[in-house]
């Protein structure tokens, strides 16, 4: 669905004030778009963000970004939504996200940025900036609750976005650091995965491959 009638299905369920990424992935799943952690790849190997592909006529979201942060992954995934709900990916083809970048002057990326951010902050564009002098971690980590828990949005997310909008990312990423402290987004990922595949539809070899490859534990 369009991203603000997503976000209000999504806030009218989440646990939380604002929109969470286990409730994003699952929303994915039982939408028949499966989110598959790849974070396993070779030491040396150049890592994209993410990308979706077309397996048949379903789309696949594959996340390479082996951030931890689950506001900067559920913007990376809301992102690649946006690619599915555009239609700018084919059955045969593949659209890899080496970077995604919230300035870019791409069409297809501008509309994905667009309903990633409507759907986890509830604008299409948002750029939080700060009066007077700039905050340091602990200022911001206050500011970011508070306007997280006004606009319903994920305080992580609201620091992230500070961040991109002043061009302050050690802050911002050190403001995060304390917000999610504990929390692994991809381990939110790899349990979103085996929440809804079933080890009796594949093979044991093809079933060891898939942990193998998605780095899950037996």
């Amino acid at each position: 669905p369009p991203p603000d009638e997503l976000r209000g299905q999504l806030l009218g369920s989440s646990p939380q004030p604002w929109i969470t990424l286990p409730q994003l992935l699952r929303t994915a799943w039982l939408a028949g778009i499966p989110v598959l952690p790849l974070c396993n790849l070779p030491a040396g190997a150049k890592k994209p963000d993410a990308l979706t592909t077309m397996i048949g006529d379903r789309p696949v979201i594959v996340v390479l970004s082996g951030r931890k942060s689950p506001s900067w992954l559920a913007f990376i995934i809301a992102h690649e939504l946006g690619h599915v709900f555009r239609r700018h990916i084919q059955p045969g083809h593949t659209l890899v996200d080496e970077k995604i970048d919230a300035a870019s002057s791409d069409a297809e990326e501008r509309e994905a940025n667009a309903y990633g951010l409507q759907l986890i902050t509830g604008h299409g564009s948002l750029k939080l900036v700060s009066s007077g002098n700039a905050p340091t971690i602990a200022g911001l980590v206050a500011a970011a609750e508070s306007f997280g828990r006004a606009h319903r949005m994920a305080p992580g997310v609201a620091a992230l976005n500070y961040g991109f909008a002043n061009d302050r990312w050690p802050v911002a990423v050190g403001a995060v650091s304390v917000l999610e402290k504990g929390e692994d987004a991809t381990a939110q990922l790899r349990a979103a995965m085996m929440e809804h595949l079933k080890e009796d539809d594949f093979s044991g070899e093809a079933w060891a491959w898939v942990k193998r490859a998605t780095h899950t534990e037996a």
